[in-house]
Parts: C-alpha cells; sequence; structure tokens
C-alpha cells in the first residue's frame, strides 16, 4: 500500500468541510481510504498518478446509490486532493467507491496493483464462466497489439497465490471490465461480484453477448454482438468501445503514448502508434505532448506511420517533424482464433 497520499487526509477533510460537501465530508472521514499507484510518467522529472479506493458500509453505500450520489462524491474528493497537490509531482487519477459489509479494504491487503499486469499497459479485467476459458484466454492475447494488458482470472492465477486476493487487486487496479455474457452468467455469484465493483468504481463496463443479453445494470449498456465472430474481431470491438467513451478515451490514449515513448522496441513502436492513429477525437494537449516527446523514438517509426503522425501534427498547428524512418509497416496480427 502507497502510503504518500496520508499527509494531505487531514486537510482533504476539511477542504470537503469547508465547501460544505457533507457527504464526501462523512464519507472521507468515516470510510476506509487507502490509495496507491496506478501509473507513472517518466517526463518533465517523473510523475505519480494515483487511485483512491475508500471502503464504506453497505447501508451508507446504497444510500448513496439510491440518491444517485456515489459519482458526485468520489468527483469532490478526487477534486480536493488534486487542489492540495497543485504544486507537487502527484495526481488523483480517480477516488473509487466500494461497500463492504465486513473486512475493510486494508485488511484485504488489496491495496497494490496485481503483478499480472503488463507494466504501462491499459487494464482491462475479463469477466467470464470457467467453462468458457478459452474464449477469455483468445481476447486476451487478442486485446494486447492494442496496448491492452487483459487480466483472465483462471489462466493468470498460480495455484500457490491467494487467489482471491490476487482478483481483488486486479478489480481494484483495472481500466476497464469486459464480461462474456454466456449462459449462467448471471448465475455465478463471482461475476456478479467482478461487475459490482466495476460498477462500484465507475469505470467502464463492456458487455459481450455470447448467449446472454444484457440484465440488470448492463441493461442500458449496449452490448458487442459475439456472433459469428473471431476473438481478434471481439478485440476490435472493446477498442472501439473504449474510444467511443470519452473519459476511458482519454486515459487509453495517454497510456498509448507513454508506451509509446517509454519504448526501444522498433516493432512495438510501430504497432501502438498504427493503433493511436485510429482513435478520433483525440485531444490538442495529447497531440501535443506526443509532438514534443516524439524525438525520442523518431527513427524507430516507420515511414507509413511518420506520415501519418505528421498529418495528425499539421491539423493540430504543429511543425512535421523530419526522421530518417525505416520502411517496415506494422499492423494488428489478423490471427483467426475462435472466441
Amino acid at each position: 500500500m502507497n502510503q504518500e497520499l496520508k499527509k494531505y487526509y487531514s486537510t482533504v477533510a476539511e477542504l470537503l468541510k469547508e465547501e460544505k460537501h457533507t457527504d464526501a465530508h462523512r464519507i472521507f472521514i468515516g470510510g476506509d481510504v487507502a490509495s496507491f499507484v496506478i501509473d507513472h510518467d517518466n517526463w518533465n522529472g517523473g510523475m505519480d498518478f494515483y487511485t483512491v479506493a475508500i471502503t464504506v458500509d453497505v447501508k451508507t453505500y446504497v444510500d448513496l446509490r439510491n440518491r444517485g450520489f456515489v459519482e458526485k462524491v468520489c468527483n469532490q474528493i478526487a477534486e480536493a486532493f488534486n487542489d492540495c497537490m497543485n504544486n507537487t509531482r502527484d495526481s488523483v487519477r480517480e477516488v473509487s467507491m466500494t461497500p463492504s459489509s465486513t473486512t475493510t479494504f486494508a485488511e484485504r491487503k488489496i491495496a497494490e496493483p496485481s503483478s499480472y499486469w503488463k507494466v504501462g499497459y491499459y487494464k482491462v479485467f475479463i469477466s467470464h464462466l470457467t467453462k468458457y476459458k478459452s474464449s477469455a484466454s483468445n481476447l486476451k492475447l487478442m486485446l494486447e497489439p492494442y496496448g491492452i494488458s487483459a487480466f483472465v482470472a483462471h489462466e493468470d492465477i498460480k495455484p500457490s497465490k491467494e487467489w482471491e486476493v490476487e482478483i481483488e487487486k486486479a478489480l481494484f487496479s483495472m481500466n476497464a471490465l469486459c464480461a462474456i455474457l454466456t449462459p449462467g452468467f448471471n448465475g455465478s455469484k463471482w461475476c456478479d461480484q467482478e461487475c459490482g465493483y466495476a460498477f462500484g468504481r465507475n469505470v467502464l463496463t463492456i458487455p459481450i453477448d455470447k448467449g446472454q443479453l444484457p440484465y440488470g445494470m448492463f441493461g442500458k449498456i449496449q452490448a458487442i454482438k459475439s456472433e459469428g465472430k473471431n476473438a481478434q474481431q471481439i478485440a476490435e470491438s472493446v477498442f472501439n468501445a473504449i474510444v467511443d467513451n470519452d473519459k476511458s478515451r482519454a486515459d487509453y490514449t495517454h497510456t498509448l503514448m507513454n508506451l509509446i515513448l517509454n519504448s526501444n522496441k522498433e516493432e512495438l513502436v510501430n504497432q501502438l502508434i498504427s493503433v493511436v492513429l485510429r482513435i478520433k477525437n483525440i485531444e490538442s494537449a495529447d497531440v501535443e505532448y506526443l509532438h514534443s516527446h516524439i524525438v525520442d523514438v523518431v527513427n524507430q517509426i516507420n515511414k507509413v506511420n511518420m506520415n501519418a503522425l505528421n498529418d495528425l501534427f499539421v491539423t493540430n498547428n504543429l511543425q512535421a517533424v523530419v526522421a530518417e524512418s525505416v520502411d517496415a509497416t506494422s499492423g494488428i496480427s489478423d490471427e483467426d482464433l475462435p472466441f
């Protein structure tokens, strides 16, 4: 568990009280608060990005949810943290709230990301019934070229690990959740609880219809239809779902750019650039960020990608970049894995 943010707790509480954020103040001082690093940016001296996770009793959580206040309270607490950290190299990227009737967040020892995530990648938890492990595993493989590290519990966790703890670490550090809705999914307590974590943390939740229509909280979300599609086509649909959502698109784009700029592998650089170039509505600030640091990898970029990047730069009123680029091209694997 990272303790760096504890020094801000008292100030955050005072800010919430002074700004008359009554619910947020009550939750913050009465809940079980923990924080952990979810990302690190090496540029400009380095910057750490945190998640603050608050565990509250079930009654309190249900009251807030019924009033539609869970997201509002989390945003108010995040804003208070970032006001305190304005002149530092730290930033709170999100605050999540989860109900618990028994053990606290700290007691469960899940306040750090799972070791099974690929470092620096966008993190997607795949919720599925054990019977459909091959579908989840194939999807995981097809998501990696998009800069996405997928967590498949029954494949990733070694028998010697405390599997429940590892699953919870992944759930608390994921950026998004994919639920492979198959017959019997809604009868699994584990699958429902995994999805509950996603809704509680307000992270992007992507249902995949594989013989089971969305239900409950899923009912308002458009599901990805899997009939007649292989794993890569499903991965493509997951990519589209991520970039079509304003919040996840921003986080995902920043993740890809940091992967590109921190890589010394030519193939990976070009693969991820080809993905970035397919994202519509990239913020100008993100394009400027990539442009200002592209010199560090420019000689690894192939000609096709360099030309496309320069088109993007010029469109955003930035100068084209000149480099001796290689001629190789890259693309996402078209391996025909079933789903």
